[in-house]
C-alpha cells in the first residue's frame, strides 16, 4: 500500500545528511508545514483540506551509506513523495537510493545541487536548481553588452574543474564573442590552497583578463581570492562568482566584497513577488523566521532557505494539480507546474530541471544587493578599482598577517585610513 495515498494526510518524507544546511532545511519544512496546516488548512486533494505530514530520516554520518540507509528508512515506511537532501554532493547519492528502492512509484525533488550533477534525466526525479552547464550563461551574455571585446579567465577549485559548471566557460564565452584565455586551478586541500592563489593572482596579473570567473560553491574561496587579489593590487574590470560570496544576505567581507557579480537561484530581496499557491511574499517568510529566531530585521532568507521553501511549494502545487497523493500522478503533475513561487518561477524542462534564468546581484557603496541581471539596477562595469576603494597596505607583510581561518585562506587583511 501507499501511505501517501490516505484521505486523512498527506506524507513526505526528508533527510537530514549532517550537513550545515540541516537546519535551513529543517527549520523551513517546519515553518512551511506549520503555516500550511494552520494557516491553510492543508493540502487541497480533490476538495478535501487535508493535513501535510512531514516525516524526517537523520541520516546519522555524512556519508553515502548513512543516506541511502535514510532513503530505505523512508521507502520502507511506505513514504513515496521524497524531499532530497540539501547538501548538494550528497543529493545524487539519495536520487540512486529512490532509483534502487522502488519500481518507479516515487517522486523526489532536490532542493539543492546543479541539475547535471544530480541525476540526469531521470523521469522522477526534479531539481530546484537549472543545468550547471548553463551556469555563467547569462552573466556572460550582459558582460559581453557592457564590453564586447573582453577577455576571459577561470579560477576554479580542483575538485570542480572537470565539473559541467567550470567546463562550459570556454564555449559559453565564444557563444557571446568574448575572448577566453585560460582556466586557473586551485588546489583544494588545506596545506597548498592559499599558497596557490597567491601563485594565481601573480599569473593573473601579468595575463591581465578583463573578466575573471570563480567557480566554486565555497564562499572561503571567492573570500580569498577577493582579499588576496586586493594585497596583491590586481584588478580586474569584472570579478563573478558561482556562490554568493557576497550576495543579498549579508556584507560580511565590507567593501572588499562590493561590486562583483554574484550568481543566485533566488530572489530574496523581491518583496513585489507573490506566491501564486500560498499567497506569500519574502517578506512574510522573513517575518516568519525572525519570530522563532530572533535574528535581525535586515537578515533576509538564505539561498537553503529559499531552495526549500521553493521545493515544498512545488510538492503542493503538484498534489493539488493531480488531486492525487499517488507519487506517479504526482510525478506527472509536477512536470507540468508553472507558477511563482516567492522566490523564483518554477517551470520544469523534459528531464525535471528547473529552466528559470539565473540571476547575477552586485553589491553597491550601500551595502544594498541590486539585481543586475535581468536588469533591475543598472549594472557598474567596470567595478571600481582597489585605488578607488581603499588604502591599504601591501607587501610581504600585510600578507603573511593574513590568518588562515580556513582551508583557503579566508582573511580581512590590513586595513589603514585614506
Amino acid at each position: 500500500t501507499d501511505a501517501n495515498a490516505s484521505a486523512e494526510r498527506v506524507r513526505i518524507g526528508s533527510l537530514l545528511t549532517g550537513s550545515s544546511c540541516d537546519f535551513d532545511l529543517l527549520q523551513t519544512i517546519n515553518l512551511f508545514t506549520r503555516w500550511l496546516n494552520e494557516e491553510r488548512g492543508g493540502v487541497n486533494v480533490s476538495g478535501a483540506m487535508v493535513p501535510l505530514e512531514m516525516t524526517i530520516v537523520d541520516a546519522g554520518e555524512y556519508s553515502a551509506a548513512g543516506i541511502e540507509d535514510a532513503v530505505a528508512a523512508l521507502v520502507e515506511d511506505d513514504v513515496r513523495l521524497l524531499l532530497g537532501p540539501c547538501d548538494m554532493f550528497m543529493a545524487r547519492t539519495a536520487a540512486d537510493a529512490m532509483a534502487k528502492r522502488t519500481d518507479g512509484d516515487a517522486v523526489m525533488i532536490m532542493p539543492a545541487g546543479l541539475a547535471d550533477a544530480v541525476v540526469g534525466s531521470s523521469d522522477n526525479v526534479f531539481k530546484v536548481l537549472p543545468s550547471a552547464a548553463r551556469l555563467f550563461a547569462n552573466v556572460l551574455a550582459a558582460l559581453a553588452g557592457e564590453d564586447s571585446g573582453a577577455t576571459v579567465a577561470v579560477v576554479s577549485n580542483s575538485r570542480l574543474k572537470d565539473k559541467a559548471e567550470c567546463k562550459q566557460i570556454p564555449q559559453l564565452a565564444a557563444e557571446q564573442g568574448l575572448t577566453f584565455l585560460r582556466d586557473y586551478t586551485i588546489d583544494a586541500s588545506a596545506r597548498s590552497s592559499a599558497e596557490d592563489v597567491e601563485a594565481t593572482i601573480e599569473s593573473l596579473i601579468g595575463e591581465a583578463p578583463d573578466i575573471v570567473a570563480l567557480c566554486d560553491w565555497k564562499s572561503e574561496f571567492c573570500a580569498s581570492f577577493l582579499h588576496k587579489a586586493r594585497l596583491a593590487d590586481f584588478d580586474a574590470r569584472m570579478v563573478v562568482s558561482a556562490h554568493e560570496c557576497q550576495g543579498a544576505n549579508g556584507t560580511e567581507l565590507g567593501e572588499v566584497g562590493r561590486w562583483i557579480l554574484s550568481l543566485s537561484d533566488f530572489d530574496v530581496q523581491q518583496s513585489a513577488r507573490v506566491s501564486e499557491l500560498t499567497g506569500l511574499g519574502v517578506l512574510d517568510i522573513k517575518d516568519m523566521y525572525r519570530k522563532i529566531n530572533s535574528v535581525s530585521a535586515d537578515l533576509l532568507p538564505t539561498p537553503y532557505v529559499a531552495s526549500s521553501w521553493v521545493a515544498m511549494e512545488v510538492f503542493v502545487a503538484a498534489i493539488e494539480a493531480a488531486a492525487s497523493t499517488n507519487a506517479t500522478e504526482v510525478r506527472d503533475a509536477m512536470a507540468e507546474v508553472d507558477f511563482d513561487t516567492p522566490f523564483k518561477h518554477v517551470h520544469f524542462d523534459g528531464g525535471g530541471s528547473s529552466l528559470t534564468s539565473r540571476q547575477a546581484f552586485q553589491v553597491d557603496n550601500t551595502d544594498t544587493a541590486q539585481l543586475v541581471v535581468p536588469a533591475r539596477s543598472q549594472m557598474r562595469y567596470p567595478m571600481p578599482a582597489w585605488s578607488e576603494r581603499f588604502c591599504f597596505q601591501s607587501g610581504a607583510q600585510a600578507l603573511d598577517e593574513i590568518p588562515p581561518q580556513s582551508v583557503f585562506g579566508f582573511g580581512r587583511g590590513q586595513n589603514t585610513s585614506a
